[in-house]
Order: C-alpha cells, then structure tokens, then sequence
C-alpha cells in the first residue's frame, strides 16, 4: 500500500510540473509567437497525457492482473496507446529538434527521423505481438531509446556550427539516453533481486530517463520566464523609444534642419563617430527603424545593425533609448 501511494505522488508531481511547463509554453508562444514554444507546449501535453493515462490505467489493474508474484500492465490496447503517444512524442520532437537547429531547408532529415520513428513504432507492436510478458517492455523501450539516439544523432552532425549551449543539450541528451539504456538493461538481467531490494521500482524501469525529462522541464520553465521578461523588457523600450522619438519631433519642428544637423553633427564629433555613423545616427533620432535606415542609406539590414551597435559602444550605452536620451541631455 506504501508503495502503491509513492508511485501515484510520483507521477502526479511530473503531471504537475508538465503542466506548468505547458501553461508557460502557451504564454510565450502568444507573446513571441515563436513556434519552438508552441511545439514545446503540444510535446509536454502528449507528456502529461502518457502520464495520466498510465497512472489511471495502472491504478485500475494494479490489484487485478498478476503474473506469478508481480504485478504488471499486460492489457494489449494499453501497449497501442502507450506506443501511439510514444510515437507522437517522437514526431514533436523532431520538429523541435528542427526549430532549435534551424534546418528547415534540410528537409532530408526531416523526412529520414520521421521514417526513424515510425519504424521504431513498427517494432514495438512486433515485438509486442510476438515476444513474452516479461521482455516485452524491455525491447520496445529499448528500441525507442535507440531512435532516439539516433534521432539526436542527425540533427547535432553540423556540430561545430552549433552554438555551445545546444552543444551541451546534446552531450546531456546523449549521455541520458545512454545511461537509461544501461538502466533497461540492468533491470532486465536482475529484475527480480531489484524487485525485492527496491519495490518502489517495479513498473518504474526509466527513473533515469525521467529525471532528464524533469531537467528539461525545469530548463524550459527557466527559459520561457527569462522569455517573457525579455518580452516585457522590449515592449517597455519600445514605448519609452516612442516617446522619445515624439519629444524629439516635437523639440526641432520648429527649428531650421541644418541647425539640427549641426547639432547633431557637433554631438557626433565629441564622440568620435564616423560619416556613415553619423548618418545612421540622425535616422535614429527621427525614430526609423533598422529597415527604414537601410533603405534609405541604401546598405543592408546587417550593416546597420553593426553600426548601431558600434554607436552604442562609443556613447556607452545599451538601448537606442538611452542614447536618444544622451542627445537630448547633451545641450
């Protein structure tokens, strides 16, 4: 009974902590509108449902179905769904896996993990319908756990171009995935000096597997917070930007431009700026964005960028706001 109530507050903590996770995926993506968060939010979904309808399904059979001393899942719909959700979950995450590395236009890959994935679920009803109750479970999760692999294994080959922190994501998920394998099968050779040793680990073959996944949890919650701040932090710029821009306007509308111009262009010789920053500069001060100073200046989006960035070094400061606020300070 003791071991019965561990095992339910077990899964409810992780269907609570996916739902968080789902709820703030669901915010960002409408803040953001960022698709990565809105497939993070469906694979968390498929998470909590695996989990509850395990928990449920597990809580009805628990004390009915047995075979010799210990008790387990046999029912065969239930190994369809199981796999089924398995088998979405996959398929969301290669597409997270395509957001996150930007390999849209390698549609290749695309198409060789979903064929991946969809094999692994071939092999699971197999060996499903022809292997016995006790290996069962061990070689379908096993097979999974390969895909996997192999699934991560595609999309970090351009592993240089990579940025570091995707690098360490990888490295994780690698050694997860093989120390989980390792798991399965320890528990497959002693199964039964495990089942008396630990109870509480019968049915619970992937604690390994699931500490990762309530790392990645935990990581995203940190992510998708420090996303919605960003959110907040540029819309706040972006108005404290506008009404700048208006009292800027609304400052020399009644003075002569080449006044203005030599304001500015005295403005620009205290620090150091050169002609086409300062060009880029007096857009600025009018309010344009980086498009507008592009097309104007005839130069690409990137070029502007980088003198913007070179402009708020020399000024030393971070936001076009504070230095629009320095211009207007400076007489």
């Amino acid at each position: 009974m003791r071991n019965d109530i561990f095992i339910y507050v077990y899964d409810v903590i992780f269907i609570l902590l996916f739902m968080s996770v789902v709820c703030n995926c669901a915010v960002v993506y409408n803040l953001s509108k960022k698709k990565l968060f809105l497939l993070l939010k469906w694979l968390f979904i498929s998470f909590i449902f695996e989990s509850t309808f395990e928990t449920g399904y597990e809580f009805v059979t628990r004390s009915i179905i047995a075979v010799g001393s210990r008790k387990i899942i046999l029912n065969y719909w239930y190994l369809l769904v199981e796999f089924t959700i398995t088998f979405g979950e996959n398929i969301i995450t290669i597409f997270c896996l395509n957001e996150l590395t930007n390999m849209n236009k390698k549609l290749p890959v695309i198409l060789i993990a979903n064929i991946l994935a969809l094999t692994s679920l071939i092999l699971e009803v197999i060996f499903l319908t022809t292997l016995n109750p006790a290996d069962w479970y061990i070689a379908g999760k096993s097979t999974n756990q390969i895909c996997q692999f192999i699934i991560l294994l595609l999309f970090c080959l351009p592993w240089k171009k990579l940025p570091q922190n995707q690098q360490i994501f990888y490295i994780c998920s690698f050694i997860a995935l093989g120390l989980s394998l390792i798991e399965i099968g320890t528990f497959s050779k002693w199964q039964r000096l495990i089942d008396v040793k630990f109870p509480f680990y019968e049915n619970h073959v992937n604690l390994i597997e699931d500490g990762y996944y309530f790392v990645l949890a935990i990581v995203i919650l940190f992510i998708t917070k420090h996303e919605h701040e960003e959110y907040t932090h540029r819309q706040v710029e972006n108005l404290v930007q506008q009404r700048l821009s208006e009292y800027t306007v609304q400052k020399y509308e009644n003075k002569d431009l080449s006044f203005q111009k030599a304001e500015v262009h005295e403005f620009c010789d205290h620090y150091g700026l050169t002609k086409r920053e300062v060009d880029v500069l007096l857009l600025v001060l009018q309010g344009e964005s980086n498009q507008a100073i592009a097309d104007k200046l005839y130069i690409t989006v990137g070029t502007v960028k980088a003198h913007v960035h070179n402009i708020l070094n020399k000024m030393e400061v971070s936001r076009r706001s504070q230095l629009i606020n320095k211009f207007l300070n400076y007489h």
